[in-house]
């Protein structure tokens, strides 16, 4: 969880963006509550007890967390009779009943950035980045906290690459975005969410992920792993320079998808049962969300 300062340098002095428009740090704060909340499902904490534990404070759930600053406006904090300073959530803890049942993260879906419509996974709400590896696995009809129970019970986890909401309907952050993904500065993240998995907990040994952020920085991710030898990744994808440049298309339920490399006659070079590396990259041209077939296709999924 990162510092308000660090947050900050991270959007002024890394992407070199207006302070003025920097993502609210208290609405990051409790994506990282929900986060967690999420984590908790693999990993018992606290005795079957939530690492962020809710206390009610005139009406509303409120956490801890150390070294928090109220919120200038007053909105997103509140002060305890204690005199600490509490952040404000949305909601209890949506997982009691659900601890301790011996789940194993099994496959990373590594995407770009939260949405700033607040429409965050972690939060229960709908969106694609669930939905889509849920169809994957063959569940439907579940909504809410129900879909991310199912989610971790299938050992699904979902980082993003940037820890803000970003909001690529804003010109200039869009194009500082499209810069930022092209140039050397993109590695303080890439190592940062390295490290972010390696710090995990409940980690099956024989974990795998697939790319679901756009097509812009998934490439990205991916010229970078390619640049670089991350022990973590070695095995878990192969690359061929062709599969970068084109190979055949498929389509899935009328559309046109990205090339589906595990059909390309240049992946009959690798060994039997590995996939190429860009057929790591799951979402569908022209569409902001993974597709069910490709995830289907790089986890090897009946």
């Amino acid at each position: 969880m990162l510092t308000n300062i660090d947050y900050n340098v991270l959007w002024i002095n890394l992407l070199g963006l207006p302070a003025q428009d920097i993502p609210d740090y208290y609405i990051y704060l409790q994506r990282e509550v929900y986060f967690q909340d999420y984590l908790d499902l693999f990993c018992c904490p606290k005795n079957d007890r939530p690492t962020f534990e809710r206390v009610i404070l005139d009406g509303r759930y409120t956490v801890a967390i150390p070294g928090l600053q109220s919120d200038p406006n007053g909105e997103y904090t509140i002060i305890d009779a204690q005199g600490y300073v509490r952040l404000i959530v949305n909601h209890d803890f949506p997982y009691f009943g659900k601890l301790c049942k011996n789940r194993t993260i099994k496959y990373i879906l590594i995407g770009e950035a939260p949405p700033p419509s607040g429409n965050y996974i972690y939060k229960g709400d709908n969106t694609g980045y669930i939905t889509a590896p849920l169809s994957a696995m063959g569940i439907q009809g579940l909504n809410g906290f129900d879909r991310l129970c199912a989610f971790a019970d299938k050992g699904y986890l979902l980082l993003d690459l940037f820890p803000f909401a970003v909001d690529f309907k804003n010109s200039l952050v869009n194009r500082v975005i499209l810069n930022f993904l092209n140039g050397p500065n993109i590695e303080v993240l890439i190592r940062a969410l390295f490290l972010k998995m390696r710090d995990l907990i409940c980690l099956l040994e024989e974990w795998d992920y697939c790319l679901v952020a756009p097509k812009r920085t998934s490439l990205a991710i991916l010229s970078w792993l390619d640049a670089n030898n991350i022990s973590d990744f070695n095995g878990k994808s192969t690359i061929h320079p062709l599969d970068i440049l084109g190979g055949a298309d498929f389509i899935d339920a009328g559309q046109r998808v990205h090339p589906d490399y595990t059909i390309n006659n240049n992946v009959n070079i690798w060994p039997i049962g590995h996939l190429t590396r860009r057929a790591k990259f799951t979402v569908a041209v022209g569409q902001p969300v993974p597709n069910t077939h490709l995830i289907r296709r790089v986890f090897y999924l009946p």
